[in-house]
């Protein structure tokens, strides 16, 4: 059971360090909307699609 708890807390502070280092970024992506997110994974899928 500590070893459960343990590894819970590895990850929410990997999670919270993740989340620090990713702030701000995709205001500069230009992902500023649940739209343009939608928009972006569209073009990805797309091109992965052409690419494969």
């Amino acid at each position: 059971m500590l070893c459960f708890i343990a590894g819970s807390v590895s990850i929410a502070y990997a999670m919270k360090v993740l989340q620090q280092a990713m702030k701000g970024e995709a205001e500069k992506a230009g992902l500023d909307s649940e739209e343009s997110v939608a928009d972006m994974i569209m073009k990805m899928r797309i091109e992965e699609k052409v690419t494969h």
